[in-house]
């Protein structure tokens, strides 16, 4: 009887606890998911900036200090006919007017119409300042087609940035020879043909049949002066 007894009162103990078992287990659960969906929240935000990232924020003159001066290049005509263009170059210096060596240097041209290729025959190329802060494309050569275009710049050294534009245009000179020489043939007799007519109407209103005048020459039995012709041609594109 009383190990019966005894039982049974473990067992009314036990009934009588496992309240505050369970909720002393709840309570650890639900601590484990609150520190869990904290660390969740914490992964998915972004870390904040360091001190680096807002001083380079706060500082406004990395894109104003460094400076590109186009030294050669701007306002060339290019000769699509011989494929002769002038090298850009340009200069690169800091806020204080300084050359900066060391630079990184590109130069793009358009990829449609009137444009230039570099020297692998792409439309960029990349290049290094050197102490004076110089840097000149060689080997450019126009394309095919007539018009104008610019020449992108693209300057930057460490976290500087800056940029200009160089201005070009393409022309295709008249051929020497066959067209305009005929041309100016013709204008060139037009132009004596009238000036025979007006000679002869000044000379006293004669027929076309009537002789010129004699020249008379200089007293004291001088040289006559020269005679001047002037014949047309066609202007020629060069190298520069």
């Amino acid at each position: 009887m009383r190990r019966n007894l005894t039982k049974r009162i473990a067992h009314h103990r036990a009934i009588a606890d496992l309240p505050s078992t369970v909720t002393r287990r709840a309570f650890r659960r639900i601590r484990l998911d609150a520190m869990l969906a904290v660390l969740l929240v914490m992964a998915l935000l972004p870390w904040p900036a360091t001190a680096l990232e807002l001083g380079q924020q706060a500082d406004p003159t990395p894109t104003e200090a460094l400076r590109v001066e186009v030294v050669e290049g701007e306002g060339s005509i290019n000769n699509i006919r011989e494929l002769l263009m002038r090298s850009p170059a340009v200069r690169v210096v800091d806020a204080q007017g300084k050359p900066v060596f060391g630079a990184s240097v590109s130069f793009t041209t358009p990829a449609m119409g009137a444009s230039a290729v570099f020297v692998d025959g792409s439309t960029q190329a990349t290049l290094i300042t050197n102490e004076k802060g110089l840097v000149r494309v060689e080997g450019m050569r126009p394309n095919n087609i007539v018009g104008s275009f610019e020449i992108r710049v693209v300057a930057s050294f460490r976290n500087q940035r800056a940029t200009a534009r160089i201005t070009q245009t393409n022309a295709a000179p008249a051929a020497t020879g066959g067209g305009g020489g005929s041309k100016g043939l013709i204008i060139l007799l037009v132009v004596a043909g009238a000036g025979a007519g007006v000679a002869a109407a000044l000379g006293g209103g004669g027929g076309g049949n009537s002789p010129a005048p004699p020249t008379t020459p200089p007293p004291g039995g001088g040289t006559p002066p020269p005679t001047i012709t002037i014949t047309g041609g066609s202007p020629t594109f060069g190298a520069p």
